[in-house]
């Protein structure tokens, strides 16, 4: 299974991302998996007061109007209609590049030697116009415009207040209901030294910490987070999104048994006989001696825990990959019920996503247990009841061999829709189980004829489970 992340720094408004199909998109979008910024000021983000590094442009010597450039028009928000309506409010703008050229560069600058900042530093303002006008869109525009000194007239993301700029450290174009409107309060700023430098009282103050926690997080090389976080979606880890760091997963995946082998974590263990409209305990021998008390565990690590249930009944148990496996093997007698009881004991209803696969979930965490019987069928129907963190799974004769594999994950909260389908990892662990190439290898040299019954496969196969433990036991 492969899973896809499609990297693009536009912005994209109508992506759809089937999580559910494993492709993931980044994007300058925070509602995507991996936020890619245009922090091209990165040390406005860095420095303890701006002003120490970005002082304000002098006001005094400043062109009193602003300037724009940008090489084509045609953008998709319709920028230039709005510069054009600003000049024809009688408020100067030099529109020095391609788009509305009006203006050569102040005197001792030229286009091809000169850097923006240089040029926006001889301006009282300049206008910070994106090309599209999409959430979380914010390019070296607005980022440029603050480090070179100047007052940024800034318009583009909608949602440009959920990222904390400091207070009064830009205009913002949709805050006047008219184009007019605007140009009257630049002229107006234009001719008040007192209210221009209130434009500037940032950059003598430490910058907010909701803007720090917005955007540090996302600063640096992109392809860092993206390993980071392709690593957490291959082996199940928490991912916290507005960090954009690893965290642990809620419940913990170590496997654990006592003294007799019972299973302690991630789950409590207990056989039960079905006795009339009752059960009655089953006591069962441990094949895997221990000589700590009984209140003792040990990890599983990579070892396996064996034992017999009831008459020729054997149970065995391992942990690989944060997994727990058990496997029951043998002639059975009557029916049997193993209750498994997990430390979630608020949670929705057991959910069948297919006849090898069930889980139950809350707000935090998912369980899934997948089960494989002899027949390579899948068995969840013989999962009887959860309810409190119990799960009853029935043992019929006829089921066995069985396997049951114990997956842990982090419930999605970051995607909608997720409550109806596997996390990368849960898909993985399952195939595991469940697709015969990938769970019984063949001993080197065997091969399969396909011209060989179906039963016989099935004896492989079955023979293959029984192996899996004495691997493991060796």
């Amino acid at each position: 299974m492969q899973q896809c992340l499609f990297f693009n720094l536009m912005c994209h408004t109508n992506i759809f991302c089937p999580f559910h199909l494993q492709e993931f998109y980044g994007t300058t979008s925070f509602k995507l998996e991996i936020p890619r910024t245009y922090h091209h000021a990165v040390e406005l983000l860095t420095v303890g007061v701006p002003a120490d590094e970005f002082p304000p442009v002098n006001y005094s010597t400043a062109i009193k109007g602003a300037s724009f450039l940008a090489r084509r028009c045609r953008s998709l928000n319709n920028r230039e209609t709005v510069v054009k309506q600003i000049i024809e409010a009688l408020f100067r703008v030099d529109s020095l590049s391609g788009c509305l050229h009006n203006a050569e560069p102040p005197k001792g600058l030229t286009m091809a030697s000169t850097s923006k900042s240089e040029i926006m530093q001889r301006y009282l303002f300049h206008l910070a116009f994106e090309n599209q006008n999409t959430d979380d869109y914010i390019t070296e525009k607005l980022w440029l415009t603050l480090k070179s000194g100047t007052i940024p007239v800034y318009f583009g993301a909608p949602n440009i207040d959920e990222h904390f700029f400091p207070h009064d450290s830009f205009i913002n174009v949709n805050d006047f209901s008219t184009t007019q409107e605007l140009a009257r309060y630049l002229i107006k700023v234009a001719n008040n030294e007192t209210l221009y430098n209130s434009y500037h009282v940032w950059r003598k103050e430490s910058l907010p910490k909701s803007f720090l926690d917005k955007h540090l997080p996302v600063l640096g090389r992109n392809n860092c987070r993206l390993c980071r976080w392709a690593h957490a979606r291959k082996y199940g880890l928490g991912w916290n999104h507005e960090r954009q760091v690893i965290k642990p997963i809620a419940l913990s995946r170590e496997a654990y048994v006592d003294n007799a082998g019972l299973i302690r974590h991630p789950a409590v263990e207990s056989w039960w006989e079905m006795v009339g409209e009752g059960l009655v305990s089953v006591d069962f021998e441990s094949s895997s001696p221990n000589e700590s008390s009984s209140t003792t565990t040990c990890s599983l690590n990579e070892e396996v825990s064996m034992a017999t249930i009831e008459g020729d009944v054997s149970r065995s148990i391992w942990s690989r990959d944060g997994t727990t496996d058990i496997l029951l093997q043998g002639q059975a007698s009557k029916s049997l019920v193993l209750r498994l009881e997990f430390p979630m004991k608020q949670h929705k209803p057991l959910r069948r996503l297919n006849s090898h696969t069930a889980w139950i979930q809350n707000e935090v965490s998912r369980i899934s247990l997948v089960m494989v019987d002899g027949n390579g069928h899948g068995a969840t129907h013989l999962v009887s009841s959860a309810e409190s963190g119990f799960v009853s799974i029935k043992v019929n004769p006829s089921s066995l061999p069985l396997r049951m594999r114990i997956i842990i994950d982090d419930y999605d909260r970051f995607h909608k829709g997720t409550d109806q389908y596997q996390t990368y990892y849960g898909q993985i662990m399952t195939d595991d189980v469940w697709s015969h190439p990938q769970l019984f290898a063949l001993k080197e040299g065997e091969s399969i004829d396909p011209s060989k019954s179906a039963s016989m496969i099935r004896d492989i196969i079955e023979a293959n489970l029984t192996g899996i433990a004495s691997e493991h036991d060796h």
